[in-house]
């Protein structure tokens, strides 16, 4: 027994002597209380926001309460690219490098953080060994991609805004578009300032130059002394968040197109290149300009499109004459060309000259959006049209053109059909009390009804008198509602 409770002792012994070896920084050797680690260091990662605070957490207190701050040379801990850094204990185990709002972290920048030991708790302990932590701010990415407009079928101008600063060239040389025509196909890009943009762009030269704008900088600063040598015109590279692209070519009629970004974009903020490979916008060029027919919907509320094709018009395929009916295209058409340069017959305005149906409709572009492959462009027709009537239009040759200002291969001569008025009622008045041996009425409107059944209660001095009904003859008028 004797002999078995030596061997636990050496045994424990032995274990304690390996364990102090492997972790020499594991228990304090004067006190046996934990050695001193570092648990976390925030922030970590990459695309982290340029905040103002680092923060290094440790395993145990480390300070007490009392004098927060400390200097530089107290804390042993180097930060490259350097950072201003105001040193504050947050609690007895959280250390942080607070920064002011002017030098806060850069963006597109990668910090490297050594801490050294240096830092000793009450006890004495400190670390067993430098700890090494790196982090990288958020890299140049592009925000949104926005159609400013189209200049011609195949060539959309596209507004890029980016999360910070970016060099034209690295956009022209990581930003471009790929089509799909019958092999993908990539296509560089013009990159331009956006004339609606007014913010001052930023000057980046080559590596080794100095910045030689500063933005926002105050004007009326002492600039005595201070060399404003300004590089040759071939050295600048200017920076902007918002930059204007187009292809460098006319894209092909409806063709697949895929805006994509790649890794590359450069900060004028940092030297961390973006790192983004994505599609930023999927879209087709324009085809042809044609016209494909007309759109309305039956008496049944069912949608019918007519198109060329269909120009001897089956009589059994009518449109309702009191709901919308639109011409329908292949590119955007500003209302005023079907006003100018197309004549529908029989006339939207009943033959009147006091009256213009057009009046209040005001054309507007829609070119400000990504075209996709099969979308049609509507122009409504701004009137009601007749009942039961064959309508004929046709454009003008050489007049009436799209928003690219492109003619029709050949001119619209087209026919189309519509309806009766679907039967109908309106009640002027949903309540209403009728009153013997007065000038009482319900006025009904009626649309292509034979006859009315009223159902209807009736009170007398001999009491109230329910479900009864009425049933009222119409004299026919077709397709003309009018009050009974």
């Amino acid at each position: 027994m004797h002999r078995l409770r030596l061997l636990s002792t050496a045994y424990l012994t032995a274990l304690l002597i390996c364990f102090n070896f492997v972790m020499p920084g594991a228990l304090n050797a004067d006190t046996g209380a934990p050695g001193l680690n570092v648990v976390r260091i925030t922030p970590a990662g990459t695309d982290v926001p340029p905040g103002r605070q680092i923060v290094f957490e440790f395993n145990r207190a480390v300070v007490p309460v009392g004098r927060m701050e400390r200097e530089a040379a107290e804390v042993n801990i180097t930060i490259s690219p350097e950072a201003a850094c105001q040193w504050r204990w947050l609690n007895t185990r959280a250390l942080a490098c607070r920064l002011d709002e002017t030098d806060a972290l850069k963006p597109a920048t990668r910090y490297d953080i050594v801490v050294n030991p240096g830092i000793k708790t009450e006890d004495r302990a400190t670390l067993a060994e430098p700890v090494k932590h790196s982090f990288v701010t958020e890299r140049p990415k592009v925000r949104h991609a926005w159609f400013r407009t189209w200049k011609a079928p195949g060539r959309p101008f596209i507004r890029l805004t980016f999360n910070q600063p970016v060099s034209g060239e690295s956009v022209e040389n990581h930003v471009f578009m790929l089509v799909d025509d019958p092999n993908e196909q990539r296509i560089g890009l013009n990159v331009e300032p956006d004339p609606d943009d007014k913010q001052t762009p930023l000057i980046l030269p080559l590596p080794g130059e100095k910045i030689y704008l500063v933005p926002d900088a105050d004007p009326s600063a002492d600039k005595s002394g201070i060399e404003q040598e300004k590089p040759p015109a071939n050295q600048e590279t200017t920076a902007r968040r918002i930059w204007l692209i187009s292809p460098v070519v006319e894209l092909a009629p409806d063709t697949k197109v895929a805006l994509k970004v790649e890794p590359g974009l450069i900060s004028f903020d940092g030297p961390e290149q973006g790192a983004e490979n994505r599609v930023l916008a999927a879209f087709h060029s324009f085809p042809e300009f044609a016209f494909a027919g007309v759109e309305c919907v039956d008496n049944r509320n069912d949608k019918i499109f007519l198109g060329p094709a269909d120009a001897d018009f089956d009589p059994d395929i009518r449109c309702n004459p009191l709901r919308g009916v639109a011409l329908v295209f292949t590119a955007p058409v500003i209302d005023e060309e079907v006003r100018d340069h197309v004549t529908i017959t029989p006339d939207l305005a009943g033959n009147r000259t006091d009256y213009d149906p057009w009046a209040n409709r005001r054309g507007y572009s829609r070119l400000r959006a990504p075209h996709k492959k099969g979308r049609k462009y509507l122009v409504r027709l701004p009137e009601v049209l007749k009942a039961y009537q064959v309508y004929s239009i046709i454009s003008d040759r050489d007049w009436f053109k799209d928003e690219f200002g492109r003619s029709l291969p050949e001119p619209i001569d087209f026919r189309f059909a519509t309806d009766h008025r679907p039967s109908d009622f309106t009640l002027t008045h949903p309540r209403a009390v009728l009153e013997k041996d007065a000038a009482t009425e319900m006025p009904l409107v009626v649309t292509n009804l034979e006859k009315v059944t009223v159902t209807y209660d009736r009170l007398t001095a001999k009491g109230k008198q329910s479900g009864r009904s009425s049933e009222l003859q119409i004299p026919t008028a077709e397709d003309v509602a009018f009050r009974t």
